[in-house]
């Protein structure tokens, strides 16, 4: 304990001697958060790029059938909506949609 002491009284702790090396370095860190903060406040990271309304249009002029149903799974930026289509032959098939790229699986 008197070691920790010792070593911050003199001003030799690591931190404080990085920050005498690099005196940019808390405004390079503060400006990588707030980069991150914008991005989130834009939704780049937290929500889905694609929505729902969005993802049946995509299944519905992409392929052959009737829409019967949708719902959406997953959270964040791990979204990925479920499409019921309903085919001629009456074969029911369900398409995911992601919810970042919207790409049809």
């Amino acid at each position: 304990m008197l070691c920790v002491a010792t070593l911050l009284a003199t001003g030799t702790h690591p931190v404080a001697a990085a920050d005498r090396q690099d005196p940019d370095l808390a405004d390079r860190v503060y400006d990588r958060y707030r980069a991150r903060d914008a991005s989130n406040e834009s939704g780049e990271r937290n929500g889905p790029r694609v929505s729902l309304d969005q993802a049946v249009n995509l299944v519905r002029r992409s392929k052959p059938g009737k829409v019967i149903g949708s719902s959406t799974q997953g959270s964040g930026s791990r979204v990925k909506h479920r499409i019921k289509v309903l085919e001629e032959s009456g074969r029911v098939r369900v398409y995911l949609v992601d919810g970042q790229t919207g790409r049809i699986y």
